[in-house]
């Protein structure tokens, strides 16, 4: 068994194979940030993520594509729709520390107490959606 790393390049599922761990994850991190990519060890387990797409859905496709032999004739809108309905895995983007560091005192400003009451207090608190459908998204029951 070897270590894998497997990648999402201009539509294309790309695969590398490798013997040592470490030459696995120095591969791994060459292209960190330029396009999605996951790491397999020699198990057959995710070890590392690395995803860019804003849909979430590059990094299910390629364990989809690691689950079925390394398929490249998986549709990714499919894998699309499996996402949606919640019965694969949504991978998030990469965020840069900066871009979290940003977002975390950007919450922290805008959403305090005296905030959030005042929200809580208004005509149209009880209008939002606060749940999940399991009708529309069959794939999270049981699990939220």
């Amino acid at each position: 068994m070897s270590w894998t790393v497997g990648e999402y390049v201009g539509g294309e599922l790309k695969w590398q194979d490798f013997q040592q761990e470490q030459e696995a994850r120095d591969a791994f991190s060459a292209g960190f940030g330029r396009w999605s990519r996951v790491l397999f060890n020699p198990d057959g387990q995710a070890e590392a993520f690395s995803c860019v797409g804003f849909d979430g859905v590059d990094g299910a496709f390629i364990l989809r594509a690691y689950e079925q032999g390394r398929s490249c004739t998986l549709d990714r809108q499919s894998v699309a729709e499996d996402v949606r309905a919640g019965t694969a895995p949504f991978l998030p983007p990469d965020r840069s520390w900066y871009r979290q560091w940003l977002m975390k005192n950007t919450m922290r400003l805008c959403f305090c107490s005296s905030m959030v009451a005042r929200c809580a207090s208004q005509p149209l608190r009880n209008s939002s959606l606060c749940f999940i459908d399991a009708k529309v998204s069959p794939g999270v029951r049981g699990h939220v």
